[in-house]
């Protein structure tokens, strides 16, 4: 049987992914052709182009420049 296509072939994706419990470490995922552009715009240390499977530190900032919080 055939797999339909996606609607969205090259859609770009953010997605909260963490469960709803309280915790202390939240999970934000990316993917898509527009990941990494999406990512710089609250993310102030991140490379341009970071090496596939690995974690980084970063800052991630509001939409002034602030730094609001730390992150993997």
């Amino acid at each position: 049987m055939d797999t339909p296509a996606s609607p969205f072939p090259s859609s770009t994706i953010v997605a909260i992914a963490t469960g709803p419990a309280a915790g202390g470490v939240g999970i934000v995922r990316l993917s898509g052709p527009l990941s990494l552009r999406a990512a710089a715009t609250v993310l102030r240390d991140a490379p341009p182009s970071p090496a596939p499977r690995t974690a980084l530190v970063a800052s991630f900032t509001d939409e002034l420049g602030t730094v609001v919080d730390q992150g993997l």
